[in-house]
């Protein structure tokens, strides 16, 4: 799993030549670390290993509503759940599916995808809402159905 960093946290790097917390909610807890992308000219927040063969970009968690701000970058298998990173999970204003991995994903108020959810189908969220307003804490995601079923 990973993120880039929002533009303004490049511009607080380049003039102070730190991130402060307000910016960097992010990326302060193991297992994530920041790295410099060379090519795109930014810095990424690892939070694991890289994306495996196996494993599908499922959604996109978003620090600001309207899918702006940081962006969380959750990978996986459906079926499988998947607790967000400490700091990332206080922070989601917004979320996407990736609707060519899954059709759907719940999210969880609570680690390890038990007690109240809601589900997240291809309308997305653009501004969350309620109990789960910076407080999404795991997410599971359904695997597509069989290719010529309907």
């Amino acid at each position: 799993m990973h993120f880039t960093l929002a533009t303004t946290a490049l511009l607080t790097t380049l003039i102070t030549g730190t991130l402060s917390a307000s910016v960097d909610p992010y990326c302060t807890k193991a297992p994530c670390q920041w790295q410099h992308n060379q090519a795109a000219n930014v810095d990424v927040c690892s939070c694991n290993t890289p994306p495996t063969p196996q494993s599908l970009f499922l959604a996109a968690f978003y620090s600001n509503p309207g899918y702006s701000g940081n962006a969380y970058k959750g990978y996986g298998q459906s079926k499988q759940c998947q607790n967000l990173p400490q700091g990332v999970n206080q922070a989601v204003e917004s979320m996407q599916i990736n609707t060519t991995a899954t059709p759907s994903c719940w999210i969880y108020t609570a680690p390890d995808c038990v007690g109240t959810y809601a589900i997240v189908d291809k309308n997305n969220v653009a501004q969350m809402q309620g109990t789960y307003k910076d407080s999404v804490e795991s997410y599971i995601c359904d695997p597509l159905p069989p290719k010529g079923s309907s």
